[in-house]
């Protein structure tokens, strides 16, 4: 969800505009003058964000993601939820 509020509005209803991007991932766009100036989004958001252009960033992430993509995936290599649970728990 997306939404655009002016400054002022923004201002008068800080805590729950919070709540909202908070607890439903949404962004607020804040204007000034008519013009969009800032954007209000969750931290889980703007961390995920974050995260991405790192990985982005990287030729090497790049490369195995474009891999990936191209390989013909079957069903042998999906892992079973046991084998999920216990690749996670050998990286520990």
């Amino acid at each position: 969800m997306e939404q655009e509020v002016s400054l002022a509005s923004a201002k008068a209803s800080l805590s729950e505009l919070t709540r909202t991007v908070e607890r439903e991932h949404a962004r607020v766009h804040i204007t000034k003058h008519g013009h969009r100036s800032a954007v209000l989004l969750a931290e889980a958001d703007l961390e995920a964000l974050m995260d991405t252009i790192e990985e982005l960033s990287d030729v090497e992430s790049v490369r195995a993601i474009a891999a990936g993509r191209d390989h013909e995936w079957s069903e042998a290599d999906v892992a079973t939820q046991d084998e999920a649970v216990a690749l996670v728990r050998r990286d520990r």
